[in-house]
This record gives structure tokens, sequence and C-alpha cells, in this order.
């Protein structure tokens, strides 16, 4: 896997561009979805009236509270009690603190309401193993503009293109706040920076991470099969993938690719790899 060859003819393939960054060349697909991302985030207000965000504050505490006419947080300030924690929370609400409001209970999910579509970004990637030890070589990103979505897709040509992609990706990434995956905090993620650390690139995007695993597992696990990306789609969303290939498949059809350079051979994994992330767009509004 160390063959620096970089044939041409994918190029005239695709459409798409070359990309150069200070580590080499990877290559990139865009293209526009024409439908908007349903989800719109909520009211913050709700956020003021949860009086369990407050250390000491349970169930019992804040059913007692309410019944006293505390309903509120800002209600709670001259509470001998549970005041200065009360105004701690209320700064860090209006403040964004997302780190002390995840440590104070708050849903990751309901850390949304504090952004707006265009802060967002569905990323999902495929790789030639399990194992983070072996390259990835295409990371797919879907971002919501007005009216409509875009999918970037970032792929290596060749296992050398490997590092290039990485760089380029981080770049992407580094525009906007929120991270949405699909098993991305196990999978993706750790995968990604293992990579970049494999490589020595010292770079980090510090996002909210919002893996729907846990949220589809959450409320669906009794009702579905399995809890798989390609479950929800089908069963929930009523999106038919055709002649998606299996995931298995994907590792070994790129390496023939890297041999042969049909584009045939990786047409099939880019598709995979969009509806995956249309997946993920679609099933946001009903876990978030």
């Amino acid at each position: 896997m160390t063959s620096t060859a970089m044939p041409s003819p994918f190029c005239c393939d695709f459409d798409g561009q070359e990309r150069t960054t200070a580590s080499g060349t990877c290559f990139a697909v865009e293209r526009i979805i024409k439908e908007p991302l349903q989800w719109k985030p909520a009211a913050l207000d709700w956020l003021d009236s949860d009086l369990e965000l407050v250390y000491g504050i349970g169930p019992q505490t804040s059913a007692k509270l309410r019944a006293a006419g505390y309903t509120r947080l800002d209600q709670l300030l001259d509470h001998p009690r549970f005041g200065p924690d009360a105004a701690r929370t209320l700064e860090e609400i209006r403040e964004r603190n997302i780190l002390a409001l995840l440590n104070r209970g708050v849903r990751d999910a309901d850390l949304l309401s504090f952004y707006k579509q265009q802060h967002l970004v569905f990323m999902d990637i495929e790789t030639t193993s399990l194992y983070n030890t072996q390259p990835l070589f295409l990371i797919g990103m879907l971002f919501a503009e007005d009216d409509h979505l875009v999918l970037k897709q970032f792929f290596a040509r060749h296992y050398c293109e490997e590092k290039a992609l990485i760089e380029q990706a981080y770049q992407e990434l580094a525009a906007v706040p929120v991270m949405v995956t699909y098993n991305g905090r196990s999978f993706d993620a750790p995968y990604l920076n293992a990579r970049a650390a494999a490589h020595r690139l010292e770079i980090r995007v510090h996002h909210i991470h919002l893996d729907l695993l846990p949220h589809t597992r959450r409320k669906y696990r009794s009702s579905l099969p399995n809890c798989r990306l390609h479950t929800v789609g089908e069963t929930l969303l009523g999106m038919d993938r055709g002649d998606d290939i299996p995931g298995n498949l994907i590792p070994s059809m790129y390496h023939d690719f890297v041999q042969t350079q049909n584009p045939d051979l990786i047409r099939s994994v880019l598709e995979h790899n969009a509806m995956d992330l249309i997946s993920l767009a679609r099933i946001l509004p009903d876990l978030a």
C-alpha cells in the first residue's frame, strides 16, 4: 500500500475536482440535494424552567419547589439554599457554556437549541477496516443551506492521499460548531483522530458532537429489528436504498479500485455514503 501512482481518468468520470493541501492532493465531489433540512431549533425557554439543572434539585425537590411557586430559575435567585447555583446556571445558559450545561445533565440533543441549521454538519466516513490502524478513504459531509442540502465527499484515490484527505476534511469541519453522526462517538470521530495522529497531523476540531445512535436506540429499540442506519432509513423514513452495497464489501471494493482506478467500483460506495448522510438529516427532526 505504498504506490504513489496517481492515474487521472478518475477525475474525468465524476463531477468533482482535485483539491490540494500542504500534504498533497485528494478528490472532492460536491452536489446539491434538493430538499431542505426539516429540523428547526427549539425555543430556549424550557432551559430557564428546568429547575433540576441546579445542583441539589432532583425530581422530588423540583416538584416541591414548583408547588411553592418556583417555576423558573430566575425565581430561585433569592432562595436561601438554591439561589447561588441558580444564578450560576442562568449565567451558563446566557454564556452558552456547553460543557458546564452538559455537566448539569442537559442532553446533547437539547443543546442544539443554541444553534441554527447552518451550524450543523452531518459526517460519515468509509474505511478499509474496523481498526483505525488502517486507512480511511472517504469522508462525507452534509451541510444545510436555505432550501437545500450540500453534499461534500472527500476521497482518496490512492492510499497516499489519505493525509491530504484528512487535512481537507478538518478544514471543512472547522467551519461549523456542531457535528452530527451515527455511532460517530465510538467509530467515526476516534477513527478520524487516530488517522490524523498516524500522519502526525496535530489538528483537532472541538465540536458539540451529537451521535444519533443512542437517541435512536432509546426511542426505537423495542420497535425495530435493529438500529442500523439502513434499517432506520427503510423502516422509519420509507427510504428505498435499492441496490445499496453491504458495508462489509466496501473495503475490498476500495482496494480493487486502487489497483484498477475503475470508477465503477467506487461509484456505489459514494452513493452508499451519500444515502447514509441523507438518512441522518431526515431522522434528526424526530430525535432532537
